[in-house]
């Protein structure tokens, strides 16, 4: 039975997380963090879970060694703790962006602040199996990735891969739900916000860019990649779709074989 703890489970994808996790056989979940509910019970956010726990939030300097740490916290909050994190399970798992770049210019260009411990960018292995299953395998420490660059990576991974689609001018629109916004509400992200309503928020600079250029060059092309994100009026989920030229001489068949 492996041992599980999670750091920030009061949010959506800790909430998530916890759910998958308390119906795995092979897990038991140890200790659970929040910063603001130390003490209640986590069903007070997730409802859902009523009858299938009674953890309850510890503050994070309470937490005891287990076998693998699961963090979701905000982005930028990972790097601020993992010095204290690493040592309390002999793998971990960070569903934030502090650790999916490799590159230190690339994450400071796209998230606009210094990282707070750059010599670890490249000790973690970017947690998509389907690209990097065997380093999984033994890999210590893993970053997730997110959910938009995930999907694109997924769609166009097989195009760039056999060459049947040019890695410069590839375009990625997404539609998103409001829950990727997580549970603090802003006012762009706020239910009464965006009902009824279809918006543009990030027709360029979108952050998930460098993860998605990032991976697909793995194909041993460089590839360019824009991508412009919708806001949709769907609580969860979201829809991409990648526009692409093909290349000379690739047909529907060729595509469809990919």
């Amino acid at each position: 039975m492996l041992t599980v703890s999670i750091v920030g489970a009061s949010g959506y994808a800790g909430g998530e997380l916890l759910r998958l996790l308390l119906g795995h056989p092979e897990v038991k979940v140890s200790q659970v963090t929040s910063r603001r509910s130390i003490g209640d019970p986590v069903t007070i956010h997730h409802p859902n879970l009523r009858r299938l726990t009674d953890l309850c939030y510890v503050s994070m300097d309470r937490l005891e060694p287990c076998d693998l740490l699961f963090i979701s916290l905000p982005n930028g909050l990972s790097m601020q703790y993992i010095q204290d994190l690493i040592g309390k399970a002999g793998r971990l798992i960070d569903l934030g962006a502090d650790f999916r770049l490799r590159s230190l210019p690339d994450w400071e260009e796209w998230y606009r602040r210094p990282h707070l411990h750059p010599e670890l960018l490249k000790e973690f292995v970017y947690g998509l199996p389907e690209l990097h299953r065997e380093e999984l395998k033994t890999a210590r420490w893993v970053a997730n990735p997110g959910c938009e660059a995930a999907d694109s990576i997924l769609s166009l991974w097989p195009l760039v891969k056999h060459g049947l689609v040019d890695p410069q001018s590839i375009i990625i629109d997404a539609k998103m739900s409001s829950s990727q916004a997580g549970r603090q509400p802003t006012e762009a992200s706020h239910h009464a916000e965006r009902a009824n309503c279809v918006r543009s928020y990030q027709a360029s600079g979108h952050r998930h860019t460098a993860e998605v250029e990032q991976e697909l060059s793995l194909s041993g092309k460089a590839c360019r990649v824009a991508i412009s994100a919708t806001a949709v009026e769907m609580v969860r989920g979201l829809l991409v779709t990648a526009h692409c030229r093909l290349s000379p001489g690739v047909k529907d068949k060729d595509v469809w074989r990919a």
